[in-house]
């Protein structure tokens, strides 16, 4: 359970754990004093047992894959199902689980990697996984993830920070979201994605403007209200490939803004619906830059097939502001 630190001139700090890749804090100067913008444990050790994949790189696959099955050509893979029927963030124990080896440190950057093994977690080819972390002197950190494999497999790797902008003094209900983003993906009964892209305006998913996030979760839609908030992907409106921005978050009891910037097509939001102790109910704000849940079950999603002749290339850019 290291820690290792990261800073800039402006004294803003970034701390990881190479258990997990794991971003454990964020704090960000607002008039001499520094506000910690993510959710964490007091207790380092409390990350062994963390069931809410709390700061973490995921992967092989975030999100869901239905039933944990997928075909590549002829033959057919089997994950595990832990997530009621279907895979979940990687499995059993997928990488937010594994240690990290440190590849190299300086002032402000971090770099990471983790080999996958051929069938850990039922997933197939060796996967070489690299993940950076750099503070700039504009307050940004940047996460750059990479990978290659020696046989056709699907990748799908994202940070799973919870987001506070408040030192973690209230939940994240008054907080304003805006999502780059004219459609999403309604989902069925266990989370899976139906495959239709739908427009968000005159829904409740609509985050083209700023919306304060406790009238959205407090929405009496069905899709909403049976997930006891937003758990859904967003169809990011940008070129593929392309990094450019993908959400704002603004907490107007500490005038903190983040600014989230990706390269991949879809953007995860979980309100934080099913945190409990030692934290609360939508006390922290997930946004999660990826492909498509189920993707590759789902021909007409953008592919998140790795094939050994290719590089996988994940860049996303938190960057706070105080406005």
């Amino acid at each position: 359970m290291e820690l290792l630190t990261i800073t800039n001139k402006n004294g803003m700090s970034c701390t990881i754990l190479p258990y997990g890749g794991i971003i454990q804090s964020i704090r960000f100067p607002v008039e001499g004093e520094l506000v910690e913008t993510v959710l964490n444990y007091a207790d380092l050790e409390d990350y062994l047992s963390d069931n809410f994949y709390l700061g973490a790189i995921v992967g092989r696959y975030c999100n869901r894959i239905a039933n944990g099955k997928f075909r590549i050509g002829e033959s057919s893979y089997q994950l595990a199902s832990n997530n009621e029927q279907n895979h979940l963030h990687g499995g059993v124990k997928g990488f937010s689980k594994q240690v990290w080896n440190i590849e190299s440190t300086t002032t402000n950057s971090i770099s990471l990697s983790y080999l996958s093994s051929d069938g850990e977690e039922g997933y197939p080819g060796n996967l070489d996984v690299k993940v950076s972390y750099r503070l700039d002197d504009k307050n940004s950190l940047a996460i750059d993830i990479t990978a290659k494999v020696d046989k056709p497999c699907p990748v799908n790797l994202t940070g799973h920070t919870y987001f506070n902008l408040s030192n973690n003094s209230s939940t994240i209900e008054k907080n304003l979201l805006k999502v780059n983003a004219e459609k999403f993906l309604p989902i069925d009964g266990s989370c899976i994605p139906t495959g239709e892209l739908k427009e968000v305006v005159n829904t409740p998913f609509d985050l083209i403007g700023f919306r304060e996030l406790g009238s959205v979760i407090g929405s009496n839609d069905f899709r909403i209200s049976s997930q006891q908030g937003i758990d859904h992907n967003y169809v990011l409106s940008q070129s593929a490939g392309e990094v450019s921005h993908a959400a704002s978050v603004y907490c107007p009891e500490s005038k903190i803004q983040l600014e989230v910037s990706t390269n991949m097509p879809g953007l995860q939001v979980y309100t934080g619906n099913h945190l409990s102790g030692p934290f609360k109910r939508y006390q922290g704000l997930c946004l999660e830059p990826q492909y498509f849940p189920d993707s590759p079950n789902q021909v007409e999603f953008p592919s998140s097939l790795l094939m050994p002749d290719e590089e996988y290339h994940h860049r996303i850019i938190y960057r706070f502001s105080q406005i």
